[in-house]
């Protein structure tokens, strides 16, 4: 198995969810059909689009954002939502492909939403609401998540490592 890291180093203190400017931010490219949604949350929450911006700005919009949205598939680990977490914001992703593996995203039950709540506008609105009412409960749950992915570059290492000694022990024996 070979699996990849993530290359973001914030040399600041992480502020508190509370002191955020932004309410949530998302990818447009991974949010299509998402229109009523987006128009629901609109009306309650401040909200940034990912777009048209480069790696810093992304890094900035995220230190001061408090909820990423990952409307994606989740083919595998994606690397949008651990920058998020790795940035203090709370990634709640669309629970499908990877993000219902443990293993992968192991993230609270609470920020991984089932496909039907994201496309039920009210509903998603009182998840939103609850999650940033009760953020401070995530903090354990997050920063072993951030833990996790600042370990992954030791992991990929170690792998890489395997995928040469493995390759090496084909060539002598070929």
């Amino acid at each position: 198995m070979l699996s990849d890291e993530i290359d973001l180093h914030t040399n600041e203190a992480l502020p508190p969810v509370s002191k955020r400017t932004n309410d949530l931010c998302f990818l447009p490219i991974k949010s299509a059909g998402a229109d009523e949604l987006l128009e629901h949350l609109s009306q309650e929450f401040s909200i940034v689009r990912l777009e048209n911006m480069s790696r810093s700005q992304i890094t900035e919009t995220l230190l001061d954002t408090r909820i990423f949205l990952d409307f994606g598939h989740h083919p595998g680990k994606d690397r949008v939502p651990r920058e998020a977490a790795l940035c203090g914001a709370i990634p709640v992703v669309r629970a499908e492909g990877a993000a219902c593996f443990e293993q992968d995203v192991p993230l609270p039950k609470e920020l991984l939403i089932e496909s039907r709540a994201f496309f039920d506008g009210p509903e998603f609105v009182s998840r939103v609401q609850n999650i940033l009412n009760s953020a401070e409960e995530f903090n354990d749950a997050l920063s072993q998540y951030r833990a996790k992915i600042a370990s992954e570059k030791q992991t990929f290492d170690s792998e890489i490592q395997a995928l040469i000694q493995n390759s090496i022990g084909e060539v002598v024996k070929g």
